[in-house]
């Protein structure tokens, strides 16, 4: 399981040169790095290196290299989506890509009827059911 948390790279830093390599973080997890020299160069290195954190959070969650997606639901309109930094300014680009299609299907009918004598709570207190029923045609199904 910690292997899939990892992440190796090697990479060749000439003289003055400089590398810049962005992985995706957790929150509320350790982070270790690790800088090392290639086994076959002969003599000492000097470097320094600095790590910069910068990420989003959204308030449906999803964002900022978390892996997830925010889904909006057709039903719901127009949705607002907060985003925000804690750690300082980022600038954001927002994308759209539209995959998959959801779509609500109202009641035809629907009615609440009391359940059979066994379903009552004390003190002699009827439980209820609510019955919908939907009318829905499926043409050229496909797996």
């Amino acid at each position: 399981m910690v292997r899939s948390y990892e992440n190796h790279r090697m990479f060749n830093l000439p003289a003055m040169g400089e590398f810049v390599h962005a992985i995706p973080v957790r929150e509320l997890q350790v982070l270790e790095v690790c800088l090392a020299k290639w086994w076959a160069h002969i003599g000492a290195v000097e470097c320094s290196y600095s790590v910069t954190f910068h990420g989003l959070a959204s308030d449906r969650g999803g964002v900022g290299g978390q892996g997830g997606e925010v889904t909006f639901h057709g039903a719901e309109g127009i949705t607002r989506v907060e985003v925000s930094s804690l750690l300082h300014a980022e600038e954001v680009q927002p994308e759209i890509k539209l995959r998959s299609l959801v779509q609500n299907f109202r009641p035809h009918e629907s009615k609440v009827v009391p359940l059979g004598p066994r379903d009552v709570v004390p003190p002699n207190r009827q439980i209820y059911e609510l019955q919908v029923r939907k009318k829905l045609t499926l043409d050229n199904i496909q797996s």
